[in-house]
């Protein structure tokens, strides 16, 4: 595949905006980016690449992270997590572009929903409750790289402590993109122009982060939440009008 360097200054706007939002909210960038980077390269690369940066991002942030982490008994949401990603990315192997940036926009505006919602869902902790929010996770990770709505809903309704929900959500975010880059590779889905996207994306992703951490650490205890979900709302309202205005 040849790729157009042209492309890359509407790619870092994306990296930009989806960065900030992630290392602000904890999570948030592959609903923020993915559904943009589609227009502009193939699903299977735009996957990878928000899968990638992501992974390396949230990797680098870990050690600042791992005191406020509190994923008890998260052994079974993980092993249902990895399993569906791998199954889902198999299955969808074959779908086309428009498909993809169809269904990726119906599933950003149903996990936005979700999460306006969530006050109104009256989830627990449990056993049960962490194996649903691994399927649901795993079926948006292998097919999107978008594995944050399930997992967001059910920490945010199980963990009130805003820096231990970050920390949280960050961490299982690390987790998810490993599980969606080996999907990925077991699909088949990596090659050169990953690379090549990934050196040229991730000096933005580092911008973007370290902007977003400095504006939690001022702003984060008091309005994460509700700025993470307006955003994301915005983006699914326009992803889906482009999604059926491209069909």
């Amino acid at each position: 595949m040849s790729f157009d360097l042209s492309l890359f200054p509407l790619l870092w706007a994306a990296v930009i905006v989806a960065s900030v939002l992630r290392a602000f909210t904890g999570f948030g960038f592959a609903l923020a980016a993915v559904p943009i980077f589609a227009h502009l390269v193939p699903p299977h690369t735009a996957v990878v690449l928000s899968a990638s940066l992501v992974f390396v991002t949230s990797l680098l942030n870990f050690p600042k992270l791992r005191k406020s982490v509190a994923l008890d008994s998260a052994g079974m949401m993980i092993g249902v997590l990895l399993v569906i990603s791998i199954v889902t990315a198999l299955i969808t192997l074959d779908m086309d572009a428009t498909k993809f940036q169809f269904y990726a926009g119906l599933a950003l505006l149903l996990g936005c929903s979700l999460l306006l919602s969530r006050r109104f869902l009256a989830i627990q902790k449990s056993r049960l409750g962490d194996a649903t929010a691994g399927l649901l996770a795993g079926i948006m990770n292998g097919m999107f790289a978008m594995p944050g709505p399930p997992l967001v809903i059910y920490l945010l309704s199980t963990e009130p402590d805003p820096v231990k929900c970050r920390a949280n959500i960050i961490t299982l975010m690390l987790i998810a993109a490993a599980f969606a880059l080996f999907s990925f590779a077991v699909a088949g889905y990596f090659s050169w122009v990953n690379v090549w996207l990934f050196l040229g994306c991730f000096p933005v992703m580092l911008a973007g982060d370290r902007l977003g951490t400095t504006l939690f650490s001022r702003y984060g205890h008091a309005r994460y939440r509700q700025v993470a979900i307006m955003v994301l709302f915005a983006i699914a309202c326009t992803t889906v009008a482009s999604a059926f205005y491209g069909r």
